[in-house]
């Protein structure tokens, strides 16, 4: 599952490009600071261009966001992020199902011996 951090100021940045293969996406505010302003950093994420934070979707400080095909969502979009105090850091994981699909229809098929019925004609 590969991570990635990203900062976030309040000016919107890119937090994922768009990837058809991604299954899912964890997105984190777990921003460790002694600065009070920054420790108390709310994220506002979108999948459409200019967010702020009226119009995105609120990440509290050391909460999370678990974005997958359920309830409307699509985590193969482009996502916008943006906070409410300058340097505030990000953790992104992202997943990727079709791996382990593509394991899965490699696995060898047994063979299998049809063994006729005793009642069956010969």
């Amino acid at each position: 599952m590969p991570t990635k951090i990203v900062t976030v100021g309040t000016s919107e940045v890119t937090l994922v490009e768009r990837n058809d293969e991604r299954t899912g996406l964890m997105i984190f505010n777990l921003t460790e600071t002694k600065a009070a302003a920054a420790g108390n950093a709310v994220i506002y994420i979108s999948d459409e261009a200019g967010v702020t934070t009226n119009n995105g979707y609120a990440i509290p400080p050391k909460g999370f966001i678990v974005i997958d095909f359920g309830e409307g969502f699509d985590p193969r979009k482009k996502y916008y992020v943006i906070s409410s105090t300058a340097t505030t850091y990000v953790t992104v994981l992202e997943e990727f199902l079709i791996e382990r699909k593509r394991i899965v229809e490699e696995e060898p098929k047994p063979d299998v011996q049809e063994i006729p019925r005793a009642d069956a004609p010969m």
